[in-house]
Order: structure tokens, then C-alpha cells, then sequence
């Protein structure tokens, strides 16, 4: 039959293992939140990229060759605008999923933030019951 005593090296052992399982939860949430803040960037990175090439579309104009002072016909600009336009959808299109997504669950977590501050001011004033409420119900639709 065992002891009491028998039991103290395993509860040691127990608190122990409980303190490293926590250690690896704590560590695999920030590598995980780590890991989507960089999918975010990637995704963030190629959305500049095709707004590069959008805003270069706007602002392009084609000049007749060898006529650096004559702008090309208007059928000409719009082909070459699209042409542009095409790249830019290119760009988009080669974003990854994953990272899109990571962009996405940030910005909408930013959205969260937001409300969450809003309603700590509503909270200050007891006549706003009902915005605290709005705001509460608005946060839940974003998970």
C-alpha cells in the first residue's frame, strides 16, 4: 500500500509538467500570432504592389513613339490602362490565400480593438447603455 509520502515526488512532477504545458501554450500562441502577422505583411506587401501598378495606370499617359510631345489616340491609352490594370490583377491574384486571410482576421481584429475602446467610453456614461449593447453585438459578428 502506498504512502503519502509516496505522493509528494509525483504532485512535484504534476505541477512541474503543468508549468511546461503552460510554457508550450504560451510559446505556440505568440509563434501562431507571429506566424500571422508575417502572412499579413506578405499579403499587405502584394496589395502595395497592385496599388502600385493601379495608381500607375491612373497617372500614365502614352506618348506617340518618336513624338515625346504627341500622346498616343485615346484606343491606344485605354489598352495600354488595361494592359497595367492586368498586372495589377496578376499581382492580386498571386497573393496567398493563407496570407490573405491572416490579413483579413488582422484587420478585422483592429475593427474589434476599435470597439472594444469605443464601448470602455461608452461604459463612462450611464445613459449609453444602449450604444454599449450595439457595440457588444457588433463585436460578436466579427469572430
Amino acid at each position: 500500500m502506498a504512502k503519502f509520502t509516496d505522493f509528494i515526488p509525483m504532485q512535484k512532477e504534476l505541477r512541474q509538467t503543468k508549468a511546461a504545458l503552460e510554457a508550450a501554450h504560451a510559446k505556440i500562441e505568440r509563434l501562431t500570432k507571429e506566424r500571422d502577422e508575417a502572412r499579413a505583411q506578405v499579403a499587405a506587401a502584394y496589395e502595395t504592389a497592385a496599388q502600385v501598378a493601379d495608381d500607375f495606370a491612373k497617372d500614365y499617359d502614352v506618348m506617340e513613339p518618336g513624338k515625346p510631345d504627341r500622346y498616343a489616340s485615346a484606343k491606344t491609352q485605354r489598352a495600354a490602362k488595361g494592359m497595367v490594370r492586368l498586372v495589377r490583377d496578376d499581382i492580386r491574384a498571386l497573393t496567398p490565400a493563407d496570407a490573405q486571410s491572416a490579413l483579413e482576421a488582422y484587420g478585422r481584429e483592429k475593427v474589434r480593438e476599435g470597439m472594444r475602446m469605443a464601448a470602455k467610453i461608452a461604459d463612462q456614461d450611464s445613459s449609453a447603455y444602449h450604444i454599449r449593447s450595439e457595440i457588444r453585438a457588433e463585436m460578436e459578428t466579427l469572430k
